[in-house]
């Protein structure tokens, strides 16, 4: 018999993640002073953040950045408390 599914394994985010499609005026006019229409809702741990295109693309590419940046410090061993680069 398979093992049930258990989406806690990929963490306590994983199953919250979804996005809703925008429809109407948001999605056909800019909002504000955006240039840009809403493209969608992104939902996240049970926030909702309406997002333009160029939005989704920042969060993509900061996504992206975040799992090549750890690639790295795992290799480097730069994984344990007290290692890491500096934010200042």
């Amino acid at each position: 018999m398979a093992n049930k599914f258990n989406p806690q394994k990929y963490g306590k985010l994983w199953s919250t993640v979804d996005c809703e499609l925008m429809h109407g005026a948001k999605a056909k006019f800019p909002q504000g002073d955006a240039n840009q229409p809403l493209i969608g809702t992104f939902i996240i741990g049970g926030k909702r953040f309406e997002l333009t295109y160029s939005e989704t693309n920042r969060v993509i590419e900061t996504m992206l950045d975040m799992q090549n940046v750890y690639k790295k410090a795992q290799r480097l061993g730069m994984l344990d408390e007290g290692c890491g680069t500096w934010r200042g």
